[in-house]
């Protein structure tokens, strides 16, 4: 019988790019689903925090929870599998916009 080289048994214990992509088994709670909106939406965890009125540690958690059941690991790659998977809709940028549709012009937001 012949043994496996320890950089081939460690290769084969490593998720696959399809293994990797979502969690079919885990479904996203409704909190889940809630940071995951506000986080496309553009808010930061402290914001997310103060909204939903739990610690920025437990945001943090739901993301990486959500993260692992998408099968993404950066921001951008959260937003772009919701959207793609029909969690979150997209509407027009100034529905997005976290100051209700007006735009600053100028420096630090001043009129000009």
């Amino acid at each position: 019988m012949r043994s496996r080289d320890s950089s081939e048994s460690s290769r084969s214990s490593l998720p696959t790019e399809a293994t990797r992509r979502v969690n079919p088994g885990r479904s996203i709670t409704s909190r889940e689903r809630e940071v995951l909106r506000l986080v496309c939406d553009g808010h930061s965890s402290r914001a997310i925090a103060g909204i939903l009125g739990i610690s920025v540690h437990t945001v943090g958690v739901h993301r990486q929870r959500i993260m692992k059941s998408l099968g993404v690991r950066k921001a951008a790659e959260l937003v772009m599998s919701a959207i793609r998977l029909g969690l979150v809709s997209v509407g027009p940028p100034s529905a997005m916009c976290s100051c209700g549709g007006r735009r600053a012009s100028g420096v630090n937001g001043a009129e000009s």
